[in-house]
């Protein structure tokens, strides 16, 4: 897979290391093989489920004290547990998702969370219609 990845990376990030054959890298390379314009800013969402509201609340109490200023939560029936989105605009590149990812679990474990992955809306470039 990691090979390729190596166009995607020259995309991305030309000068930085090698993409890993990770799960993020897939979700880019789909992302980018479906039209998605990766150079462009992104609104991702960085789910986390925890089971009891308070400790929901906490987690996101802590994240805006890190500097996440748009983050909430909301019930989530399918998984019967509180599903909190910390919102991020952000250019979709791997390492910083990478790190987001990492630093966001290191606080949900602290008030008994576990992630739940990232998402995103896809921006894709459409042809002008022909005048």
């Amino acid at each position: 897979m990691k090979k390729h990845l190596n166009w995607l990376k020259r995309i991305l990030d030309p000068d930085g290391p090698d993409i890993p054959a990770e799960e993020n890298a897939g979700v880019l390379l789909r992302m980018a093989e479906a039209g998605d314009k990766l150079t462009a800013p992104h609104d991702l969402d960085f789910h986390h489920l925890f089971a009891r509201a308070e400790d929901a609340v906490a987690f996101l109490e802590s994240v805006r004290a890190q500097g996440y200023s748009k983050a909430d939560h909301d019930f989530c029936q399918e998984e019967n547990a509180w599903l909190t989105a910390v919102h991020v605009r952000m250019v979709p590149v791997l390492d910083e998702i990478s790190a987001i990812e990492l630093s966001l679990d290191a606080i949900a474990a602290r008030f008994d969370g576990r992630a739940d992955g990232w998402g995103c809306m896809e921006i894709v470039e459409r042809a002008s219609p022909a005048e």
